[in-house]
């Protein structure tokens, strides 16, 4: 009995020191002074069953002298998601816990050149990562930690149009394609009976040669308020059903040059706690490119 219950403390300390050390602080006031941040807030119930908001955090590093161009022509997101045990997305956090586990600008950004790949153009299978990173800001003179934190890498380009726009790229200047185009010409190309990978109804859905063909896709570009924002959409499939499909991430997006990601879907989080009953209402959102668009925009 003593053995076993050593083994267990053993396994808990074990567990609990390997869950502290599993996520690295972005101190948002450490990178202010080296690139451009804008804050952005959407309010849940636009789009799901549920009221709550998601703050999102664009960085735009700046230029660097010593390096090329496509390394600071990147987007970092930052969206704090909702914490469903609690009404609060943010937890108080002492400046002495912040001394260990936080990412400089510097780690940041080869994390960022790393996942894109920018030097070959490989991209990496992974460039969306949940609570790999923890958003922290101050609020007076109390710091704040995210609990829930979803983090992207984009790389922002305008490709000529014979390109292949290769994943995790904004680029607005695109052809147009939108999900329902991508659809018809997904169901026309088929042989066999597939679903569509889009398809919430059927789960799991399975794209193809997913790492290969995956990407976003340009589907409009409007007018909100005096801007000019262009609206993507993710092609990807839901291939897992007991957890996260965090590959999807902010699935369909609007972007406003100079301002960032402005608003967005959250399909994957949602979906999975079951934050829509009814699989009909979920594919009408996602055929129909419905988003939330932050409260500053309307």
């Amino acid at each position: 009995m003593y053995t076993r219950t050593l083994l267990i403390i053993c396994l808990l300390t074990f567990f609990l020191k390997g869950y502290s050390q599993d996520f690295r602080y972005i101190i948002l006031d450490n990178l202010r002074d080296k690139s451009k941040i804008t804050n952005y807030t959407l309010r849940v119930r636009d789009l799901y069953d549920y009221d709550g908001s998601i703050e999102l955090f664009n960085i735009r590093p700046n230029p660097i002298a010593s390096l090329p161009k496509t390394y600071s022509d990147v987007l970092i997101l930052c969206s704090v998601l909702p914490d469903f045990e609690s009404s609060e997305n943010w937890s108080s956090i002492d400046s002495t816990d912040l001394k260990t586990n936080i990412i400089s600008f510097q780690e940041l950004l080869e994390d960022v050149t790393s996942s894109l790949n920018i030097l070959d153009m490989q991209i990496k299978k992974d460039t969306k990562f949940l609570h790999k990173y923890q958003v922290v800001k101050k609020v007076g003179d109390q710091y704040l930690v995210s609990k829930k934190c979803l983090v992207e890498f984009y790389a922002i380009r305008e490709y000529p149009s014979n390109y292949n726009i290769p994943y995790a790229t904004i680029d607005t200047t695109q052809k147009k394609v939108s999900i329902r185009d991508m659809k018809n010409v997904f169901e026309g190309l088929l042989q066999e009976k597939k679903v569509f990978p889009l398809d919430i109804h059927e789960l799991p859905t399975y794209l193809d040669d997913n790492l290969r063909v995956r990407r976003e896709y340009l589907t409009s570009i409007f007018k909100l308020k005096n801007d000019t924002a262009y609206k993507f959409w993710t092609f990807t499939d839901w291939s897992i059903t007991d957890g996260w499909n965090v590959d999807r991430g902010i699935d369909r997006f609007i972007y406003i040059p100079n301002k960032g990601i402005v608003g967005g879907s959250y399909d994957f989080y949602f979906h999975f706690l079951n934050r829509i009953h009814d699989s009909n209402k979920w594919f009408k959102n996602i055929l129909n490119e419905n988003v939330m668009i932050a409260e500053e925009f309307k």
